[in-house]
């Protein structure tokens, strides 16, 4: 019998102070994901009426958004 690892999740605050933007853009971007399927924020996890975010996807996240020099 193997053990589920759970990761720590992380509410919008945390994030946005991780990323030092601010909660309504982080709150934007998933409106707009949300809405059009889009990808402009870290992928969010619903629990409940709750947003959360899992650091894997923050960190997945990230490494889209580097640009090649």
């Amino acid at each position: 019998m193997s053990a589920t690892v759970l990761e720590t999740l992380l509410t919008t605050e945390e994030v946005a102070a991780q990323l030092g933007t601010r909660v309504g853009l982080l709150r934007e971007w998933k409106y707009l994901d949300d809405k059009d399927n889009g990808h402009r924020g870290p992928k969010a996890t619903k629990v409940g009426r709750l947003v959360r975010y899992k650091p894997s996807d923050i960190a997945s996240w990230l490494d889209a958004q580097q640009v090649a020099s």
